[in-house]
């Protein structure tokens, strides 16, 4: 019997985006889409970005 789940979800020729793209789990989940055909929209805001927003 053939694996079922190996094409549950097929993201192929669609666009995702990837909130924290840039740490350790962002980046093994942006290069998972990427290589299934995905275009992927990635991103990362540190903390410290946030505050200087947040004050002024």
């Amino acid at each position: 019997m053939a694996n079922q789940n190996s094409n549950r979800h097929d993201f192929s020729n669609k666009i995702v985006l990837v909130t924290v793209g840039t740490g350790a789990l962002g980046s093994a989940i942006t290069k998972a889409f990427l290589e299934s055909n995905t275009t992927v929209i990635s991103s990362y805001v540190n903390d410290m970005e946030i505050g200087q927003t947040q004050t002024g």
